[in-house]
């Protein structure tokens, strides 16, 4: 096992405190923090919302891995934070109460490691060159199944399709899993699995080119949320048989999309716009009231606005993405109306990617793990002019099938 050095790199930024040794991660403990996945320079970004914490971790190898790591994306479940290596076929999992614990690696994953997406059992990553997609047991790491999307019957992929993003449910019942087109001959789609049988059941075609991504919301439990750059739009589905909920709403280049932890805000980036309009907040849709756009999409302080993480305190974490790229933004928000105000920018590893929020409890904590000098959700705006009674009943299947039609959605 390649371990982290006992001194972590840092940055001599004088706006950013930082530390040089593992136990100054102590004072994270009981404050929500960003994981970055910084697939340029191959290590991990870990920053508070305020910056007092910002120190680089080099992502871990084992002792027979042939290549420079390259991690993509981050998940935080059952208190391990999991990283896809793409360059190395394999998930690294990391203890974020000591990060200089030797470090597990799961190898031989897949080939072409990309999105992945864990519940409380499971971690799903899909898989670009295998055309498959790679079941992780989180309760021994071990690689439950792996999905062959070329061997579904009439709903599989073909040679010129790749899986890209992939959520999974909460209660685990079934996968989601966009698939993009390598040329015009064939079509973008999105999956649905059912893990009880480990088969596509459901799918949908969507024109080339389209860059489909997901996103789930727990005000929402029955829907997905798809950014689809090229249509322009963040089209909502119901999970059952991916018909279309809702008129899908207008977010130019909608790429990234992230979700408030009550679900009731989602997140969504313009990555192809240089930083105006890059980020727009939406309302999630709750019982039969549908999914809206709160006001304007907030301009970026950079370009390429890629990836979204939100804390329990409601900060908005984004990742600008690109070769030489190394820059955290860094969003308030408002309580009632979810919308952000821009914070801070952090320096970074080079071209960070994925993120996901990590936090742990404070061991023997005589507060009982109370946090302290914690920075808070801001209420910079004015109330709501929505209703605050908003029901929790199921929401009822509604619209027509999109199937075929979806060039009519610009």
């Amino acid at each position: 096992m390649k371990l982290a050095s006992k001194v972590l790199n840092t940055f001599a930024a004088a706006a950013i405190a930082t530390p040089s040794t593992i136990s100054a991660m102590e004072t994270t403990c009981n404050t929500p923090y960003a994981v970055t996945a910084n697939r340029g320079s191959g290590n991990l970004s870990f920053v508070t919302s305020d910056g007092a914490t910002n120190f680089l971790l080099p992502l871990p190898t084992s002792s027979g891995a042939t290549n420079a790591p390259e991690p993509m994306y981050v998940n935080y479940s059952k208190n391990k934070i999991y990283v896809g290596d793409r360059a190395n076929n394999a998930v690294v999992v990391l203890n974020p109460e000591d990060l200089m614990e030797e470090a597990t690696i799961i190898s031989d994953v897949c080939e072409g490691i990309f999105h992945q997406w864990a519940n409380e059992e499971k971690l799903v990553v899909a898989c670009d060159i295998d055309n498959t997609v790679a079941v992780i047991n989180l309760k021994d790491n071990s690689i439950k199944e792996t999905i062959d999307l070329m061997d579904q019957g009439p709903l599989s992929i073909n040679a010129m399709q790749r899986p890209h993003d992939i959520v999974i449910t909460p209660s685990g019942d079934a996968i989601f899993v966009t698939i993009l087109a390598s040329d015009g001959s064939a079509m973008d789609s999105i999956l649905k699995i059912d893990t009880d049988t480990s088969m596509v059941v459901t799918r949908i075609d969507l024109p080339s080119g389209t860059d489909p991504h997901l996103g789930l919301s727990a005000t929402s439990p029955d829907l997905l949320y798809s950014p689809q750059q090229n249509l322009g739009i963040v089209a909502v589905y119901n999970q059952e048989d991916l018909t279309e909920a809702q008129t899908a709403l207008v977010v130019p280049n909608a790429h990234g999309i992230g979700t408030a932890t009550d679900g009731k805000f989602v997140y969504a980036t313009n990555i192809a716009a240089g930083g105006i309009g890059g980020l727009a907040t939406i309302e999630a849709a709750v019982g039969m009231i549908d999914a809206s756009l709160v006001g304007s999409a907030l301009d970026t302080p950079e370009a390429v606005p890629h990836n979204v993480a939100v804390d329990d305190d409601g900060f908005v974490y984004v990742t600008h993405s690109g070769m030489a790229a190394d820059q955290l933004s860094v969003y308030s928000t408002d309580v009632m109306t979810g919308v952000p105000t821009l914070e801070d920018q952090y320096m970074v590893g080079t071209n960070p990617f994925g993120l996901a929020v990590v936090e742990y409890q404070c061991v023997d904590d005589p507060a009982e793990n109370m946090p302290t000098n914690r920075p808070t959700r801001k209420p910079i705006g004015s109330k709501s002019t929505k209703s605050t009674k908003r029901g929790k009943s199921s929401r009822r299947k509604r619209g027509n099938d999109i199937s075929g039609k979806s060039n009519k959605r610009v």
